[in-house]
């Protein structure tokens, strides 16, 4: 399996199982502009390299509603959506790697930046 293949499988597998979002391919002009947010995950092993996922605040407050169970009536913290990309990123860069190599281990560090 190559990486573009497996990194678009674990996103679409962790959206689906965890965030209850489905991955739809974007139509030409439909990408943003700019992206509010964005998480990095670095990782060590047989392999080195970082992960960088962005995100429009729209996709990262769902996200973080449904990865965390609040509804949309709540008040959906900074901290706490922050808190949720970091770890659909984790996510995605662990399922990514066991895809690839599952036989190895890795260390993983992720970071959020605004």
């Amino acid at each position: 399996m190559d990486v573009q293949a497996a990194l678009a499988q674990a996103i679409d597998e962790i959206l689906d199982k965890m965030a209850f979002l489905y991955l739809d391919e974007a139509a030409p002009g439909e990408m943003p502009e700019a992206f509010d947010h964005y998480t990095q995950t670095t990782f060590a092993g047989p392999g080195r390299g970082t992960l960088t996922i962005c995100f429009s605040h729209p996709l990262a407050a769902q996200m973080a509603r449904n990865l965390i169970g609040i509804r949309d009536e709540d008040e959906l913290f900074e901290g706490t959506l922050e808190d949720a990309i970091r770890e659909f990123t984790n996510m995605v860069a662990g399922r990514t790697l066991t895809l690839l190599s599952p036989e190895n281990a890795f260390e993983l560090w992720t970071c959020v930046g605004t």
